[in-house]
């Protein structure tokens, strides 16, 4: 349309940004509610944020899968306990499908600017690819959608590879190659069991030790995968069970009363001392601040992969990073030929 001349913006009643979880439900919401006349907008190529942008090798949930999805589009056929990001990424788009979704996608689509207009009563929406109005404007865009990388003095001259696990290089060789881990959350207690095997060397320069819980992973039968799909109220109340413990590690403490909290501090410390035997590393992998502070995860793997021979947790810090090496803050330097942030 034309205004004196000018193209005037294409009005869209509801913009969505973003096309992960919370994207997706809301535009499924939407239609069961009857209304119809919205876009999402997706500045990629697919959908499914997150789980489709992680790669890195080991990327799981640590969340039960019966949990972690959408209440209106259960999957009775989970592989296991915890779905691997692929997986996940894989149910997206059977969401996405399943409900029609991709008729009302617009890929490719970065959100530039957006601003409200109070005399027009409408929004007024940059992109990539065109201008837009909306009467209403929603951004599920989540909170990784950018990766940040450290600086770290030196880091300019490093002549070997670096990649981010948010920006994974599917064609990276890691075999016989002397790697270094800069980070231990979530990601890293996944990715480091992951490679431990395939790389010559691994330096994990971890900051801040968390609490970590055992992973209880198991496959999921093709028994109970049958009694899921034909009986699907034993799947929900599955779903329920896992909504009840989760809520008690997150929800509970909030009440006030740090007794909630105890018995996963217990569960996490047997954990550590079951499965490092060495005081020394035992005295660096535990958390001086209460659980739940930081992230809690969940790994039955991260423990056994740092007291391999190939393996070294460092927390004396980042010193500098020369053209083929770091050193730490205690003046100890590991040679290095791919540095994974």
């Amino acid at each position: 349309m034309k205004q004196g001349g000018v193209e005037s913006p294409q009005h869209i009643p509801v913009i969505i940004v973003g096309s992960g979880f919370g994207g997706i439900a809301l535009a499924v919401n939407l239609l069961k509610s009857g209304i119809d006349d919205f876009a999402i907008f997706e500045r990629a190529s697919e959908v499914g944020g997150t789980w489709r942008d992680n790669r890195y090798p080991g990327v799981a949930c640590d969340v039960a899968s019966n949990l972690y999805s959408l209440s209106f589009a259960l999957k009775p056929d989970w592989s296991k306990t915890h779905g691997a990001g692929a997986e996940i990424f894989e149910y997206l788009k059977g969401v996405a499908n399943k409900f029609g979704l991709y008729s009302k996608l617009n890929f490719d689509h970065e959100l530039i600017d957006a601003g409200w207009d109070e005399v027009e009563k409408k929004w007024f929406v940059s992109t990539n690819q065109g201008s837009f109005t909306c009467d209403v404007l929603v951004t599920a865009v989540g909170p990784f959608g950018k990766p940040v990388t450290p600086t770290i003095k030196g880091a300019e001259t490093f002549q070997g590879q670096a990649l981010h696990t948010f920006n994974w290089d599917d064609n990276v060789d890691l075999s016989g190659k002397n790697v270094a881990i800069i980070g231990t959350g979530a990601t890293a207690i996944q990715l480091v069991p992951a490679i431990q095997k395939t790389v010559k060397s691994l330096a994990v320069f971890q900051r801040t030790p968390t609490h970590i819980l055992p992973r209880t992973e198991i496959e999921n039968s093709p028994l109970r995968k049958t009694l899921f799909k034909h009986v699907p109220l034993l799947q929900q109340a599955v779903r329920s069970w896992w909504y009840l413990a989760y809520e008690c590690i997150s929800g509970l403490p909030q009440f006030g009363s740090q007794v909630f909290l105890k018995p996963f501090e217990k569960a996490a410390k047997k954990h550590l001392e079951e499965q490092v035997a060495s005081d020394d590393l035992r005295a660096k992998l535990t958390p001086g601040f209460r659980f739940g502070c930081k992230r809690p995860v969940i790994s039955s793997t991260y423990f056994p992969a740092l007291q391999q021979p190939n393996v070294k947790l460092i927390t004396a810090g980042i010193s500098e990073i020369k053209s083929h090496s770091v050193v730490d803050g205690d003046g100890d330097e590991y040679p290095v030929d791919l540095f994974i942030y």
